[in-house]
């Protein structure tokens, strides 16, 4: 009717905004940034972890730090021993 045919996308390759391809290009460095930084992170608590740690078994007696340990008493001192 108008004598031409809209578009409905962008072509492939054409950006009408040229600040979008440097903040694309800036996510993706940062992107890959975190995925290295997450891998070495990785490596570094596999490393940690494989040195000295052995797991518990059942029926060893461990200590707790009993800071953050939610009991259903008012108080400590009124919880059974």
């Amino acid at each position: 009717m108008m004598g031409f045919e809209p578009q409905a996308y962008l072509p492939i390759g054409t950006m009408f905004y040229p600040m979008l391809n440097k903040y694309l290009e800036h996510l993706d460095a940062t992107c890959k940034e975190a995925i290295t930084a997450h891998t070495k992170a990785a490596q570094a608590v596999k490393t940690r972890i494989g040195t000295k740690f052995t797991p518990w078994k059942v029926g060893v007696k461990v200590w707790l730090n009993s800071c953050n340990l939610k009991i259903n008493f008012p108080s400590q001192q009124l919880a059974s021993r």
